[in-house]
């Protein structure tokens, strides 16, 4: 997100980019790309998922905290029963965190939403 608003900055692109952008965190980022209109809304969406799915990874949660591994896992064996083995639902549940994250973040990457000014073929 943050090189997208880089790459409008560039000579020539007639953006100046936010006083102190490049401190932002990603939902900021979000917010402000979102704001901008340079990338589709549903695909905003999604990244404003992965944000908030890194969010018990990255910063300092309780172990049963919203969001954490082990609330998904105490949530799964809620529904599944207590009897459940957790180490696969909890592989599971990071598996398919993991395969969410990739996909936004390929179609992020290839979506060719940085094309910069100089960019016309």
């Amino acid at each position: 997100m943050a090189a997208i608003v880089s790459l409008r900055e560039l000579p020539g692109y007639g953006f100046e980019g936010p006083r102190g952008w490049e401190g932002w965190g990603l939902g900021r980022l979000i917010r402000h790309v979102r704001q901008q209109g340079w990338i589709p809304a549903d695909l905003l969406d999604d990244v404003e998922v992965l944000c908030e799915a890194r969010k018990p990874y990255g910063h300092w949660r309780r172990p049963m905290d919203p969001g954490t591994i082990g609330r998904q896992v105490a949530e799964a064996l809620r529904h599944e029963g207590w009897d459940a083995d957790p180490e696969p639902i909890q592989a599971r549940i990071l598996s398919q965190e993991a395969l969410g994250a990739a996909r936004t973040a390929l179609r992020l990457y290839y979506g060719d939403f940085g094309r910069g000014p100089f960019d016309d073929a």
